[in-house]
C-alpha cells in the first residue's frame, strides 16, 4: 500500500471517529502525495480518480464542520482541473474517455453540493446547463460529443480557483 493510500484510510478512520483536525491533515497529505505522483504521470487514471476522491473527502469534512466555503472550493478545484485537461489536445483517446468520466464525477458532486448550499444565480444557471449536458451526452462515450459543449462554453471559463471565490 502506498503512502497516499495509507493516509486516505487513516483520514477515513479519523473522519468516522469525528477527529476533524486529524482527518483534514491526513486528507491534505494524501492529496499532496497524489499530486506529486499524478502531475508527472497525467494519464494515470487511478491517481487522477484518487485525487478527486480525496478532494471530495476533504469537501465532505468541511461540510461536516460547517465550513461550506471551504467545501465548495474542494468541489470546484477538481471540476476546474478536469475541465482544463479536457480542453488540452494532447492525450490518448483512452485517457480522453477517462477525463469524460472524471468530469461526470466532479460535476455531479458539485451539482449535489449546490443543492445543499445556496449559490449565486449565475453559477446556478451554469450548473444547470452542466446537469442537462450530463443527462443528454453522458450516454455517448465518445469525447467528440463533448467538443461542442467545451467550445460553446457550457462548462464555463477556465480559471484557477482563488481563495475569495466559491464558484466564480
Amino acid at each position: 500500500m502506498t503512502t497516499w493510500q495509507e493516509k486516505t484510510l487513516q483520514g477515513n478512520k479519523r473522519f468516522h471517529q469525528g477527529d476533524w483536525c486529524a482527518a483534514r491533515e491526513l486528507y491534505t497529505e494524501a492529496i499532496q502525495s497524489i499530486e506529486a505522483l499524478w502531475f508527472s504521470q497525467l494519464e494515470d487514471r487511478p491517481l487522477m480518480m484518487a485525487w478527486i476522491a480525496n478532494m471530495h473527502n476533504l469537501a465532505l469534512l468541511y461540510e461536516k464542520i460547517e465550513q461550506p466555503q471551504e467545501a465548495g472550493k474542494c468541489y470546484m478545484i477538481p471540476y476546474r482541473r478536469v475541465l482544463y485537461l479536457m480542453k488540452e489536445d494532447c492525450f490518448t483517446p483512452e485517457f480522453q474517455q477517462t477525463l469524460l468520466y472524471a468530469m461526470r464525477t466532479a460535476a455531479l458532486e458539485l451539482l449535489d453540493f449546490s443543492k445543499r448550499y445556496p449559490i449565486c444565480p449565475c453559477c446556478q444557471d451554469k450548473l444547470k446547463s452542466i446537469g442537462h449536458w450530463l443527462n443528454e451526452h453522458y450516454q455517448s462515450t465518445r469525447l467528440s460529443a463533448l467538443k461542442p459543449a467545451l467550445e460553446s462554453g457550457c462548462f464555463g471559463a477556465i480559471e484557477h480557483p482563488t481563495e475569495e471565490a466559491l464558484l466564480h
